[in-house]
């Protein structure tokens, strides 16, 4: 006869274990390149996963995990329940969608195509975590979705001639080449620049649609936002600033915050011999803010104060930390000013001579001099808000800064500080 593999009744871990038989009712086993492994029910209530081989041994520092002896051998065991300890509540569920934010990716996306989904979709769930570690209940009221933009891939631009024209020599280089530099050459040329910002536009407002067909309620009090990284900050700019001159061009929906990480915008201002500098920062009609994010060891990101205000070359962008964010950046900046000093700590480690030796000697003192520069300025000559922002360095980047330079325009990703200075502008 078939055993009754599991009961519909809650279970809530009640069995002695000491009592549990010890003869194997029913037993399903599977090998594979990582050692065996086998299921086995000693009664109807009681199941086990146990699993031999070099996998287990990390399995087992695990809580949960327990010892059985049969026949002689020794088997590594995870206790298997199914059921619940507690019913749900409507209460139980995420909430809903407060603000969608569209990421949009920069070069190299034709090399490693689904990376911005991948990353959209750990920028969402690492959101819901930020979330619900700053609810003082445990209760949030709306979350935040990233949702990716993805305007590369498609693309055939150059109808297979690129390819056609590559010497076989040095393959993987001349790959990587054609599919992460000749990025940024085909957005220069008046040829293909109107098919690569049609392509993201198109995507932006296929997702948008996509999100309002299964969040119908949405739409009532839509709030977008985009985070566009390195070249695609650019492309995500250029959409909007083509909005700016034509109603023809506008998207689907408005536009909250335009987040841009690692972004060389500016210099592609410069390049485009943009004559009035003012107005290179958007209406509200269009956004209603910018933010320009960046690492300081980033060799391909930009200011933009400076390009607005050259007197803002001497002041210092406000700095960006967790700790800091978690009180939330004000719209001027001010609070968020960099008045705590990264070093501190390891002034406490390591003392104060080699600290400075890593860190330099900015104090907090120093600090206040470069925040008293920007507060002495005459109201005209002082931008009405700030748009640049660095994150906080850390040990690793302070001692090695060109080492650092690797991989800080693949950061953003995976800092803290930057998610949580895109949820403290959408919450």
């Amino acid at each position: 006869t078939a055993l009754p593999i599991y009961t519909s009744e809650e279970l809530r871990g009640k069995i002695d274990d000491k009592k549990s038989k010890t003869e194997i009712l029913h037993k399903l086993e599977s090998v594979g390149k990582q050692g065996s492994s086998f299921i086995a029910w000693y009664g109807k209530d009681e199941v086990w996963l146990n699993k031999k081989g070099f996998a287990m041994a990390v399995t087992e520092a695990v809580g949960g995990v327990f010892r059985r002896k049969k026949s002689g051998q020794l088997v590594r065991g995870t206790r298997l329940r199914r059921g619940w300890h507690t019913t749900a509540k409507a209460s139980d569920c995420i909430p809903p969608v407060s603000h969608l934010v569209l990421v949009v990716h920069g070069i190299g996306q034709a090399l490693s195509p689904g990376s911005v989904a991948t990353r959209s979709f750990k920028l969402s769930n690492d959101s819901i975590k930020e979330m619900y570690e700053d609810s003082i209940d445990g209760k949030i009221e709306g979350r935040v979705e990233f949702l990716p933009v993805e305007w590369r891939t498609s693309l055939k631009l150059d109808d297979g001639v690129l390819d056609r024209i590559t010497p076989p020599g040095i393959s993987q280089i001349r790959r990587v080449s054609n599919s992460v530099v000749l990025d940024v050459l085909y957005y220069m040329s008046p040829v293909f620049q109107p098919e690569i910002l049609a392509s993201a536009r198109s995507s932006m407002n296929r997702q948008y649609g996509k999100f309002i067909q299964r969040h119908p309620g949405f739409a009532k009090q839509a709030r977008v936002s985009i985070l566009a990284h390195s070249l695609g900050s650019v492309v995500a700019y250029e959409i909007l600033d083509e909005a700016r001159r034509s109603e023809k061009f506008k998207l689907d929906f408005d536009v909250e915050n335009f987040f841009a990480i690692g972004s060389p915008l500016s210099l592609f201002w410069t390049m485009g011999g943009r004559v009035d500098s003012s107005s290179a920062i958007l209406p509200e009609t269009i956004c209603k803010r910018m933010f320009n994010i960046y690492h300081r060891s980033d060799p391909v990101a930009y200011r933009w104060e400076p390009f607005i205000l050259p007197r803002y070359s001497s002041i210092d962008p406000v700095e960006v930390s967790v700790r800091k964010s978690r009180s939330k950046v004000g719209s001027d900046g001010t609070d968020g000013g960099g008045t705590e000093v990264s070093s501190s700590f390891w002034t406490k480690v390591l003392g104060e001579p080699l600290t400075e030796k890593l860190f330099g000697k900015t104090s907090k003192e120093e600090v206040e001099v470069r925040l008293e520069k920007e507060n002495s300025l005459p109201n005209e000559k002082k931008l009405a808000r700030r748009y640049d922002y660095a994150l906080e360095e850390g040990f690793i980047e302070n001692a090695g800064q060109y080492l650092t330079a690797v991989t800080a325009h693949l950061t953003y990703w995976t800092s803290k500080e930057t998610l949580r200075f895109v949820l403290d502008h959408t919450q």
